[in-house]
């Protein structure tokens, strides 16, 4: 039950946030910043999604820098973005795939979370058009999971909230 009760309340959030984009046409644009520990804050995202992914036969492996520091930002809206990268790369890696977390804060306090996943691959093309609303990488391999087409739209939009940016690359085999 380990962050189940922030989980709950993540939820919450995000179900409004889906109400409002539903019927405005777009996420809460509304941020709560406070000081957060990095590396406490990273930890408590993570565990639920490593359990999630232990359970699919995921390889899960995080690095994260020791020395992360505390900075402001709104860690549930953050939370929220990480969470969904990270059910993402879950979702579409097959059973017994990696994924690899990394952490680390760049010049200028930028904090550059990335995942690496094992799942099917995409063009060049693709990967530009992955964060844009109702945008699905179409092949018959996924047709069967469920997806609304918004959830890395979120994770662009929240890491933009905060004067970032989010991006995907295919790795060659």
């Amino acid at each position: 039950l380990l962050g189940m009760a922030d989980e709950i309340q993540l939820l919450r959030r995000l179900l409004d946030d889906f109400v409002q984009f539903y019927q405005y046409g777009d996420f809460n644009r509304k941020l709560n910043c406070h000081s957060t520990s990095l590396s406490e804050w990273l930890q408590s995202v993570l565990a639920p999604r490593r359990e999630a992914a232990i359970s699919k036969g995921i390889v899960w492996e995080a690095i994260l820098r020791p020395d992360l520091p505390t900075i402001e930002i709104d860690s549930g809206r953050m939370s929220e973005a990480v969470r969904n990268l990270l059910s993402n790369a879950i979702k579409y890696s097959p059973d017994g795939g990696p994924i690899t977390i990394t952490a680390r804060l760049e010049p200028a306090e930028q904090l550059v979370v990335r995942v690496q996943d094992s799942g099917l691959g995409m063009t060049q093309e693709q990967c530009g058009r992955l964060f844009r609303q109702y945008e699905r990488v179409e092949r018959d391999e996924i047709t069967n999971i469920p997806s609304t087409a918004l959830e890395l739209y979120l994770v662009k939009s929240r890491v933009e909230l905060h004067g970032g940016e989010s991006g995907a690359e295919d790795m060659p085999c």
